[in-house]
């Protein structure tokens, strides 16, 4: 969100789109949003108008993990509504899983849904000692406090997981694991895969996603085919008991039957990609992908079959391909609006690349 401007309800996910956890809270649910929320700054945006019967995390930024003296409303900690005291919080990945435990061994009859999103890895870069002596291997410091990290999400993950087993409802529920984005440019390494977060290359957009249901989805399975994170919605919908089709304007696809392998062909023909109002954009479509990178100042096409690795622009001989995929990106994008708001990533790309030509032309330099 745009932190030099006032702050007002017009700036996030507008309350006249119906969120997940309000649809879920329709099948009977209750829901709980834990973590960096950042879909709204406002009051008015915060979870609890947004349809989370719980809330524990702050609303936007990066944030301190210590939940250290607050920089401003935003960079919080809320427990519905209600200001966290600042000796009650020891380590955020820590204390977002505390909460979530606590939620999941509720007693109540009714099934749960939960966002959890930990701010980790996400700046500032601290980590506990005890994280911070499992990844003492990595001689680079930077990048060992990021993998320590890492490290506590794996580790409260697993405990959630522990929850779910102690509770004996492990069975029954569905976990989703994802990230947003890919690594960030510091500390973060996307090997094989091109660029960093806020690319749309593959190292900026190509994400680990693992999902269990042992009741419903037979275990150690590996899914070829890509997927989107707009397809949660539909799945989580359909696998609640309620039809996904009947929401207005969903555009993912319910994965269940896909990977439980009743349907056989790919949940998608071809996806999308929209940054800052058609500043940069992407299209993948069959083996095709067209990338136009505001980064390089260019639109790059790559056959991801042939390389996967998007080494090779194959743009200056395929111009037939890249119209196609233009105009498909084109009746795509006129059912969107426009952005509400200004996005500061545009002004950050063209200050990075610059300091990435800089950087490499010093590199040559005899003197």
């Amino acid at each position: 969100m745009p932190y030099h401007q006032e702050n007002d309800a017009t700036v996030g996910t507008p309350l006249s789109e119906k969120m997940m956890s309000e649809a879920l809270k329709e099948q009977g649910y209750r829901t709980s949003a834990i973590g960096k929320w950042h879909l709204g700054d406002h009051p008015d945006l915060y979870p609890p108008n947004q349809g989370f019967d719980h809330w524990f995390g702050f609303p936007g930024g990066g944030m301190n993990y210590w939940g250290g003296k607050s920089k401003n409303d935003i960079q919080t900690i809320y427990r519905n509504g209600k200001v966290v005291p600042e000796n009650e919080l020891k380590y955020l990945t820590d204390d977002f899983t505390d909460e979530a435990i606590k939620y999941i061994s509720k007693k109540d009859d009714k099934p749960f849904f939960m966002y959890l999103a930990y701010n980790a890895p996400h700046s500032p870069d601290q980590a506990t000692r005890e994280y911070l002596e499992k990844t003492k291997h990595i001689e680079y410091a930077g990048r060992s406090i990021y993998a320590a990290m890492v490290n506590a999400v794996d580790n409260n993950v697993g405990r959630i997981d522990s929850t779910l087993v102690a509770n004996n409802i492990k069975d029954n529920t569905i976990i989703v694991f994802l990230s947003d984005n890919g690594g960030r440019i510091e500390h973060a390494d996307n090997r094989p895969y091109r660029g960093h977060k806020g690319m749309l290359f593959e190292g900026g957009i190509k994400v680990p996603f693992f999902m269990t249901w042992p009741k419903k989805i037979k275990e150690n399975q590996h899914y070829q085919n890509i997927v989107s994170s707009l397809d949660l919605f539909p799945t989580f919908l359909n696998a609640a008991g309620a039809k996904a089709k009947k929401e207005k304007q969903l555009d993912g696809i319910d994965l269940l039957p896909y990977i439980t392998n009743k349907v056989k062909s790919a949940p998608h023909d071809e996806l999308f990609w929209r940054s800052s109002g058609n500043f940069e954009y992407a299209v993948r479509k069959g083996d095709y992908k067209l990338y136009k990178s505001a980064y390089k100042n260019k639109t790059l096409l790559f056959n991801l079959k042939k390389d996967s690795l998007e080494r090779y622009d194959i743009s200056d001989d395929n111009s037939k391909i890249i119209a196609s995929l233009e105009a498909a990106y084109k009746k795509w994008d006129a059912k969107n609006i426009d952005p509400n708001w200004l996005d500061p990533h545009a002004e950050n790309v063209l200050k990075e690349e610059k300091r990435w030509e800089q950087t490499r032309k010093k590199s040559t330099n005899s003197n």
